[in-house]
C-alpha cells in the first residue's frame, strides 16, 4: 500500500510540473519578446510615415510589417509621428484590445483632406490616463494650429500623465513632431518643449519621443539636452544596439557608419534616478517590407 501510494505522489507531481512547464499562448501584442520584469518600461519613438499614395510602398503593405514588428518587440509605451487618421483606425482594429491612445490632428490638409499627428499609444492592462493635453508650437502655444518662426505647417506636442498600475507610479510622455524645413522654427521649438515639460511635468518622471528633424549635433539638440530638463538616453544606456545607422533610411538599406546622424530621440527627465537599459534602433523588415521610411528607436527603462 505505501508503495502503491508513493507511486500515485510521484505521478501527481509529474503532471503538475508538466502543466507548469507547457507554454500557454500569448495574447496579441504580447510576444516572447516580453519582459519578465514589471519595473521595466519599453517605450519606443517612431515615425511610421503617412499614407501617401503615391508612396515607394503602400499602406497596407506596411501595416503587415507594422503588425509583426509590434508583436515581436511588445512596446509599452509608443509615440507615433505622423499617421494620418485612418492609420491609426488600421492600428486600433488591431489593437484596439491591447493599446489605448491620445491625439489632436495637427489640421494640416494634405492629400485628399486628411491630416497627419503625433499620437502617444499606452498598453491599457499597465498604465490608467491621468492627465492629457496638447500644446502648438509657436509663440502662442495655446493657440490651435498657429504656426510661427517660418514654420511650413502647424505642430503640436500632445502629452499625457500615465498612472503605471504595476509599479505605483505616475509618468509623463510627451510626442512631437518638429518641423521639417525651418531651423528656426526647430530651434525654438527645442526652447519651447523644454519649458513646456518642466511647468506641465514638474519633478515626475518624464520621457520625450519624437522625430525631431534635427539631429544630436544641432543647436535645438544641445537645447534640448544641456539644459536642466532633459537628457538623451542614448549615451547613458548600458547597452546600445544599431546606434550606427541613420535612424531615417528612405525605405532602403542604408549601411552602418560610425557617428551616423539620428532625428528621431527618446529623452528622459534629467534629475530623475533611473537607469536605461537599453536603447536599440529597430532595422528590421518583414519579407523585404519596411513598415515605414524610418526606423523606431526603443528603450528599456528599469524603474528600480
Amino acid at each position: 500500500m505505501k508503495h502503491n501510494s508513493f507511486i500515485l505522489s510521484c505521478l501527481c507531481l509529474f503532471l503538475c510540473v508538466g502543466g507548469a512547464c507547457t507554454k500557454t499562448q500569448q495574447p496579441k501584442g504580447e510576444s516572447d519578446t516580453s519582459m519578465e520584469e514589471a519595473t521595466t518600461i519599453r517605450l519606443a519613438t517612431y515615425n511610421i510615415r503617412s499614407n501617401f499614395g503615391s508612396d515607394t510602398q503602400d499602406w497596407d503593405t506596411r501595416l503587415a510589417s507594422l503588425d509583426a514588428l509590434f508583436q515581436k518587440y511588445n512596446f509599452d509605451i509608443i509615440g507615433v509621428q505622423e499617421p494620418y487618421q485612418r492609420q491609426i483606425d488600421d492600428l486600433m482594429e488591431l489593437y484596439g484590445d491591447t493599446y489605448d491612445y491620445y491625439v489632436v490632428n495637427t489640421g494640416n490638409v494634405v492629400g485628399g483632406g486628411v491630416s497627419h499627428s503625433n499620437p502617444v499609444f499606452w498598453r491599457k492592462s499597465r498604465f490608467t490616463l491621468q492627465d492629457k493635453g496638447v500644446f502648438w508650437f509657436s509663440t502662442t502655444p495655446e493657440v490651435e494650429g498657429s504656426v510661427s518662426w517660418d514654420a511650413s505647417q502647424a505642430r503640436n506636442c500632445v502629452w499625457v500623465k500615465l498612472y503605471d498600475n504595476e509599479y505605483k507610479l505616475s509618468l509623463f510622455v510627451f510626442n512631437v513632431h518638429f518641423d521639417h524645413e525651418s531651423t528656426v522654427a526647430r530651434n525654438n521649438s527645442a526652447g519651447l518643449l523644454v519649458d513646456k515639460v518642466k511647468a506641465i511635468a514638474g519633478a515626475h518622471l518624464t520621457l520625450c519621443t519624437g522625430d525631431f528633424n534635427t539631429n544630436q549635433n544641432t543647436t535645438a539638440f544641445a537645447t534640448l539636452t544641456t539644459s536642466d530638463v532633459l537628457i538623451d538616453t542614448h549615451p547613458i544606456a548600458e547597452k546600445m544596439v544599431n546606434d550606427d545607422y541613420k535612424t531615417n533610411h528612405g525605405y532602403t538599406v542604408i549601411p552602418p557608419e560610425e557617428g551616423s546622424l539620428r532625428i528621431d530621440h527618446v529623452l528622459i527627465s534629467k534629475l530623475f534616478p533611473k537607469k536605461v537599459k537599453l536603447w536599440q534602433c529597430v532595422i528590421d523588415n518583414f519579407n523585404g517590407n519596411w513598415a515605414s521610411d524610418h526606423y523606431p528607436v526603443f528603450i528599456d527603462l528599469d524603474l528600480n
